[in-house]
Order: structure tokens, then C-alpha cells, then sequence
């Protein structure tokens, strides 16, 4: 018997294979069973935590869906406050002095401004319109910004301004820097010149300057105006310039000078060597007895100019002529 239990044992070791338990049954996590006997079915498994089938939905902060169900949509949703789209840069405020979107821009000088209304341009007056547009309480031509533009340009007849005086060749300056004309108004009445054309009389490479001061430019009633190169004193040689010209030389031996309003020649001067008396550092100066447009033709009814306005520059710019000798 005791050899007969003994091939038993052995039997059933060769047929078992060394079996181990059982193992314990999985939760599945989609088939709404127990199936590991925790009283906890699919999702409600600690076991299933992980699952695909059990991870709760994600909200998408960019696509106008409620996603996790929770009522609040993309940015509107907690989910989503570190989303890179729910924290837009800060933006430029256009009227605090500040440089609120760290762009080295502020305010108006932001382009983000750009349609703002505080950084709107002024609006511009309509010269004929008869109204108001800029609301500065002026209309039309009778609104400086108007001056010198149609159609409120002052017309004039000749005669009504003449050019009384001529610097063409200074030497305290370059003569780009130091040249000036200057005008006389014979009537008694101001008149604005803005608008008006300065030019000479080339055929081949002419230069023209509109003469405009972003406003009146007035000649006073039997007064004087300096119109040169440069306004700045302390660049063209001492000369207090009204209004300074663009695109205009003036020859030392010959040129023209031409003023004038829509086509009319208000006055014009033509000068040269050697019947004219030009000199180096001297302007050309209109006798007090011959400013009117016809007797500045004459040559002889110019000398040159007398009066130091600089160390080196004579002429009286500005200032009433002296008689010619």
C-alpha cells in the first residue's frame, strides 16, 4: 500500500505541473459587471482609474464646446487658466503715459492704437464747404489752416508786391545757407502770400518754390517780409527770415526772380553783370524812390547794399533801405 500512494503522489506531481492558486478575476472596466467580486462595477473601480474608458473628458480651450461637461466653455472653464490662449499679452492703454504692453511703445505712438479715437488726427478744415470742419470756430478761408490753399489763395495785381532787396552772393555763409530776398507791400492792406510761386525763368532745368508757412504768410500793409534759404539765424549769417524757401539758388552774376499768383506775375526782377552793381558779400538794394514793379527793372535804380548785418554781410534785411548814392 505504502508503494502504491507513493506512485500516486508522483502521478499527480507529473500531471499538475507544480499548479499554483488560481489567480484572482480583473475588473473590466466597460461591461457594467463585478467582475472581481469588490462590489465596485467598471468605472466606480479603483482598479479601472486608469482605463481609457474611465479618464474624464478634457476640456479644449479653443473650440466653443463644453467639453468636460462641468458648463464653463474654453476660457470660461478653470481647466483652461494656464492655457496659453486664455492669457492674451496686456494691452496698450492709449491715454495713461504708459508703455502697458512692455512693446517700448506708448499711448498714441503704439500702433495697437492705431483706430482709437483719442489717437485719431485732428480733423482738416475743407476750404468750401462752409462749415466748421475742424471746430476751431473758423470756416473756410477765413480758418488759417486755409492759407495759401485753393480756393483761398489772396489773389493781387501787379505791383502790389515788390521785391525790394537781394542777397545773392554772401560770404559769412555758403550761399545755400545765407541767400534771402526780400518784399515790400506797396498797398494798405495786409496781403498773404502763402500759396504764391517764387521761381526764375530757366527754360532748361527751372526751380519753383510754393511759398507756404502751414498759414498766413502776410506781407503787413506797407510793410516788408524776408523770404531765404534758411530760417534759422544762427545757420544763414544773421538774417531774421519770415518764411524759407525749398529748391531755389540764387546766381551771384545772373538770375530772375519771378513772384507770382496763378499765373499772374506780381513782379519780376532780372539781373546781371555788369550792368547791375553785384558784389561778393553785398546785397543788390532797391532806392527808396524806385520800388514799384516797373522801376526795379532798371539796374540803376539798385545799389549795393551798405549796412554790416554780420561781421562779413552787408544789406538791411528786414529793415527799410537806405537811398542809393
Amino acid at each position: 500500500m505504502r508503494i502504491h500512494a507513493e506512485l500516486v503522489f508522483v502521478l499527480f506531481v507529473a500531471l499538475c505541473g507544480g499548479c499554483s492558486d488560481p489567480p484572482a478575476p480583473q475588473e473590466i472596466c466597460d461591461n457594467e459587471l463585478d467582475d472581481d467580486g469588490d462590489r465596485a462595477a467598471d468605472c466606480d473601480d479603483p482598479d479601472c482609474r486608469s482605463a481609457p474608458a474611465c479618464a474624464l473628458p478634457v476640456e479644449l480651450c479653443d473650440n466653443d464646446l463644453d467639453d468636460d461637461g462641468d458648463d464653463a466653455v474654453d476660457c470660461d472653464d478653470p481647466d483652461c487658466a494656464a492655457e496659453p490662449a486664455c492669457n492674451p499679452p496686456p494691452q496698450e492703454l492709449c491715454d495713461n503715459d504708459l508703455d502697458d504692453d512692455g512693446d517700448d511703445a506708448v499711448d498714441c505712438d503704439d500702433s495697437d492704437c492705431a483706430a482709437e479715437p483719442a489717437c485719431a488726427p485732428p480733423l482738416q478744415e475743407l476750404c468750401d464747404n462752409d462749415l466748421d470742419d475742424d471746430g476751431d470756430n473758423a470756416v473756410d478761408c477765413d480758418d488759417p489752416d486755409c492759407s495759401g490753399v485753393d480756393p483761398c489763395i489772396q489773389l493781387a495785381v501787379p505791383g502790389d508786391i515788390v521785391i525790394v532787396e537781394i542777397m545773392a552772393a554772401p560770404l559769412a555763409v555758403a550761399d545755400a545757407a545765407g541767400e534771402w530776398i526780400e518784399l515790400r507791400n506797396t498797398t494798405a492792406a495786409d496781403i498773404d502770400i502763402s500759396g504764391w510761386v517764387l521761381h526764375d525763368i530757366d527754360a532748361v532745368a527751372p526751380e519753383w518754390h510754393i511759398i507756404d508757412g502751414h498759414g498766413p504768410v502776410v506781407v503787413p500793409a506797407g510793410g516788408l517780409l524776408v523770404l531765404g534759404a534758411l530760417a534759422d539765424a544762427a545757420a544763414n549769417g544773421g538774417v531774421a527770415v519770415d518764411c524759407a524757401w525749398a529748391g531755389l539758388t540764387l546766381d551771384d552774376n545772373a538770375d530772375e526772380i519771378v513772384l507770382e499768383v496763378k499765373g499772374e506775375q506780381i513782379d519780376t526782377v532780372v539781373y546781371a553783370t555788369p550792368a547791375w552793381p553785384l558784389a561778393a558779400s553785398a546785397s543788390l538794394s532797391l532806392d527808396p524812390d524806385s520800388q514799384t514793379a516797373e522801376a526795379n527793372d532798371a539796374p540803376g535804380a539798385w545799389c549795393a547794399g551798405a549796412a554790416a548785418y554780420n561781421a562779413v554781410d552787408h544789406g538791411t534785411p528786414g529793415t527799410d533801405n537806405p537811398a542809393c548814392p
